[in-house]
């Protein structure tokens, strides 16, 4: 895997939805009731981080993934699929792929990508 696909990978994966699901089983029953309320404020604050980054990343997601694909169609059009690199072809199939089993973070995608680039 090359550094631009890793760093590709790593993007899809900070817009990913991963909610939280809570442990019960962390530590013993008595020691569960004094830390559960240190517990719930340290999962709230990590979803609200997750968040947070997720609605930074997203739209940079989006438009790169944008400007790949236009850029990919156009010059399909210009030498045909036999005249584009395995390499370029690959990075398509890899955002595509990544797109269709993407969960975002619901508010993330409130915020819209301008469709004028």
């Amino acid at each position: 895997m090359t550094l631009s696909r890793y760093c590709f990978n790593n993007m899809f994966e900070l817009c990913r939805y991963q909610p939280m699901a809570p442990s019960a089983e962390q530590s013993p029953r008595n020691m569960r009731d004094s830390n559960s309320s240190s517990q719930e404020a340290l999962q709230a604050n990590l979803r609200e981080i997750k968040l947070k980054i997720a609605k930074i990343a997203t739209p940079i997601l989006v438009n790169r993934c944008k400007q790949t694909l236009k850029k990919f169609i156009k010059d399909e059009q210009k030498v045909g699929s036999v005249g584009l690199s395995k390499a370029r072809t690959s990075e398509v199939v890899f955002i595509l792929d990544k797109l269709r089993n993407l969960d975002c973070y619901p508010a993330s995608q409130i915020q819209r990508v301008s469709s004028s680039s």
